[in-house]
């Protein structure tokens, strides 16, 4: 019978020490979590504006009114339309969509997926929404 208690004991000592372990390491560290947090966040926010200051430069080569455009066809473009532009899946389509309404087109780049190169491809993009849809083909004479 002591021998059954005794294991009892060890096995119970043996599966909640982890926890309890864990547990006190949580306690200990959330003293210095709140620093390590806001350190994170400062490194995040460089990153984003990091990233959001590339994405600015490559949308320099927009007018203001394809820049416009471009900015209304992010908040308005069906995921099929988004995913039309190389780089872009349905499933980076869906998170563009999903992250609406943009500010200005340089947000868009702060989705995960979306990178430089990507972004290349939504201002190569914006270029052609505002070039005339009507061909030079129709005003060929016969």
């Amino acid at each position: 019978m002591k021998h059954t208690i005794l294991t009892t004991a060890i096995l119970l000592v043996t599966l909640t020490l982890p926890a309890f372990a864990a547990t006190s390491k949580m306690s200990s560290s959330k003293s210095g979590s709140s620093r390590s947090s806001s350190k994170a966040k400062t490194e995040m926010a460089e990153t984003i504006s990091a990233k959001q200051q590339v994405a600015q430069q490559l949308a320099k080569d927009l007018t203001t009114t394809q820049e416009s455009k471009l900015l209304t066809f992010l908040n308005e473009a069906t995921v099929e339309e988004l995913a039309e532009i190389k780089g872009i899946s349905t499933r980076r389509g869906a998170a563009i969509e999903k992250a609406r309404p943009y500010g200005s087109v340089d947000e868009v780049i702060l989705i995960a997926g979306i990178g430089e190169g990507t972004f290349s491809e939504l201002v190569k993009h914006g270029k052609t929404l505002t070039r005339s849809r009507s061909g030079s083909k129709s005003s060929k004479k016969s």
